[in-house]
């Protein structure tokens, strides 16, 4: 996530050369949002504005240390990448997010949209990802943002995925989560999102309080195209 120089980013951790510089707390957070949103529970280390973000001065070696530092002072650490292609141009992908990923507790998620170019290149990717020593259990997949599809196109994106990840399933378009989420809410009790969200997070932490069932989908969404949450 990008913002602008009224929150502190990567830009600030690497020119200090300390993690902590860089790290965006609940209160400054809500600095630089709307007065009437909620306060958001974690903290964050954003993308450097476009023209702070020079990869000499902001290098693969700050995220290293970032996400480094970040595990070491919170339960669960995210990163969240620009999309993975074939040529990994910034190096984070090679350098943090893989090893991160092959860590003893880490785990990868991929998601792709609807597109023939998405779920290609989700396969590539998790192709790439094996390929290089990651295991099979310390990666997940998602297909996100589906409009009507059909059960034979989800088993047919499971045996695409499966031979790589658990594929968590397929998540329905929200228009009303999207709208929310366009606005600064975060809405995590959403039935079409929290099916797989929660799949995720008790595959990810191992944290049985993630298998609290959720509430029944009137209509599309993921537990009405894939019941059981992951192939397991």
């Amino acid at each position: 996530t990008r913002v602008g120089h009224n929150i502190v980013s990567m830009y600030d951790a690497a020119v200090r050369r300390d993690p902590k510089a860089g790290l965006a707390y609940p209160r400054d957070i809500a600095a630089a949002r709307a007065s009437n949103l909620p306060v958001l529970k974690f903290a964050i280390a954003l993308a450097p504005p476009e023209d702070l973000s020079n990869p000499e001065i902001v290098t693969a070696q700050a995220y290293v240390d970032m996400v480094t530092y970040a595990r070491s002072v919170s339960d669960l650490v995210i990163l969240d990448t620009q999309i993975s292609e074939r040529f990994d141009t910034t190096g984070i992908i090679e350098s943090v997010a893989i090893p991160s990923i092959m860590s003893a507790n880490g785990m990868g998620l991929g998601i792709t949209d609807s597109s023939t170019e998405g779920t290609d290149n989700l396969e590539k990717r998790l192709r790439h990802f094996t390929s290089v020593g990651v295991e099979r259990d310390h990666l997940l997949s998602v297909a996100n943002r589906h409009g009507t599809y059909t059960e034979q196109y989800v088993q047919g994106l499971k045996a695409r995925y499966s031979p790589y990840s658990h594929f968590v399933g397929v998540v329905a378009e929200d228009i009303d989560f999207q709208g929310k989420y366009n606005v600064g809410t975060i809405d995590l009790e959403n039935p079409t999102m929290a099916p797989a969200l929660r799949a995720v997070l008790r595959r990810a932490t191992k944290d049985a309080r993630f298998d609290e069932p959720v509430r029944e989908i009137k209509r599309g969404g993921f537990f009405r195209r894939n019941r059981r949450g992951d192939d397991s």
